[in-house]
């Protein structure tokens, strides 16, 4: 697969898809399959291929990763139960409430997410 040195012009000018770089033999061999991500295979209904365009939306997409990351249980299984629940009663409710609130007092939690961002960054391929 080429390398290519992007300079400010190109963000305006191109779409760009993120993956891991682990990733890029299988897009390399079989182009890019729409999926369902495993973060989202409870939540989304057909499977997509995301891309953006422009460096304000490359920004608007690392604010909400990092949002989502912020947020994100680290916590086995309560992903899946989270995505289970959606609100569909006041008690599912108060639970995500709960958990939101805990997120934002939890440091350990917070640091837990800013370095699965980071590692994230790291193993990405734009």
């Amino acid at each position: 697969m080429k390398k290519y040195k992007i300079s400010l012009n190109d963000f305006s000018l191109n779409y760009f898809h993120f993956t891991k770089e682990s990733n890029l033999d299988s897009i390399e061999n079989q182009g890019l399959l729409p999926k369902i991500s495993s973060h989202a295979q409870f939540l989304e209904q057909t499977e997509k291929v995301f891309f953006v365009q422009g460096l304000d939306n490359l920004l608007i997409l690392f604010d909400c990763w990092i949002h989502v990351c912020k947020k994100y249980p680290h916590i086995p299984g309560l992903f899946y139960l989270g995505t289970k629940l959606k609100a569909k009663n006041k008690f599912s409710r108060l639970l995500i409430d709960i958990y939101i609130k805990w997120t934002e007092i939890n440091r350990l939690h917070q640091f837990v997410a800013y370095r699965y961002f980071d590692n994230f960054l790291k193993n990405i391929f734009c």
